[in-house]
């Protein structure tokens, strides 16, 4: 396994939940997805999201707010199927 500082990509997974696939869905709070980018400062790689389906979390546009204020734009990444991408 590489070492954190030699990936150029780190996902947070902040959801399994899919549009009713999983029975025992869970949602990481926004505070502990906080820690999670804020464990990585100075980590010289991207940050993303994922999850069965991050648009799925209750809190979706707050961990967005977040990870705009603290991970830089070239930085960022999102996977998404686009569920609820029209709202």
């Amino acid at each position: 396994m590489k070492a954190i500082k030699d990936m150029w990509l780190i996902q947070i997974e902040i959801t399994n939940g899919f549009v009713g696939h999983h029975k025992k869905t869970y949602f990481i709070d926004l505070e502990m997805i906080e820690k999670a980018i804020d464990s990585l400062e100075g980590f010289e790689g991207g940050i993303g999201i994922m999850g069965g389906e991050p648009a799925f979390h209750p809190k979706f546009v707050e961990i967005c707010k977040l990870l705009q204020k603290k991970v830089p734009p070239e930085k960022r990444y999102l996977w998404t199927t686009g569920y609820k991408w029209e709202e």
